[in-house]
C-alpha cells in the first residue's frame, strides 16, 4: 500500500491496484475509526492481496473480498470476524466504495445478493 499525491490510498493485488480516493477515504473514517490504524490499513491490503473469499454484487462490475481476522468457535457456529472491502472494477483495477470489519457467524456473513466466484481452501466463510 501507498499513497498518491492527491492522499488517495493505492493497494495491489497482483498487476492490478485499487485506489481509495482521499475524500472517500476521509468520509469512511468519520464512520470507521479504525481505518486510521495503520494495522488495519494492512489487513485491508491482505483482504485484497489474500481474500478468504471473493463475491461478486449486484451490479456486474462489483465486487467484495472477505478476510477473515480470527474466529472463535461457540455452540451456534463459528464466530468470526471478517474485513470486507467492496470493490468497483475498471480497466486497471477498480476504486475502493467501502471498507468495514463486523463479526457475524460464518453461515451469515454473505449476503443472499451475492454470488460466491471464488473461495479461498479450508476458508471459514
Amino acid at each position: 500500500m501507498h499513497k498518491d499525491k492527491d492522499g488517495s490510498l493505492v493497494f495491489k493485488r497482483g498487476k492490478y491496484s485499487y485506489r481509495f480516493e482521499s475524500t472517500n477515504y476521509n468520509n469512511h473514517c468519520l464512520k470507521h475509526p479504525k481505518l486510521n490504524i495503520d494495522k488495519h490499513l494492512k489487513e485491508i491490503e491482505d483482504a485484497i492481496s489474500d481474500p478468504d473469499k471473493i463475491t461478486r454484487g449486484p451490479k456486474t462490475n462489483q465486487k467484495a473480498y472477505y478476510k477473515v481476522i480470527n474466529y472463535k468457535n461457540q455452540r451456534d457456529g463459528i464466530l468470526v470476524s471478517v474485513w470486507k472491502v467492496v470493490v468497483f472494477l475498471n480497466k486497471g483495477g477498480g476504486e475502493i466504495a467501502t471498507a468495514f470489519d463486523f463479526s457475524a457467524y460464518n453461515y451469515q456473513v454473505i449476503h443472499s445478493l451475492e454470488k460466491t466466484i471464488w473461495t479461498k481452501q479450508n476458508s471459514l466463510i
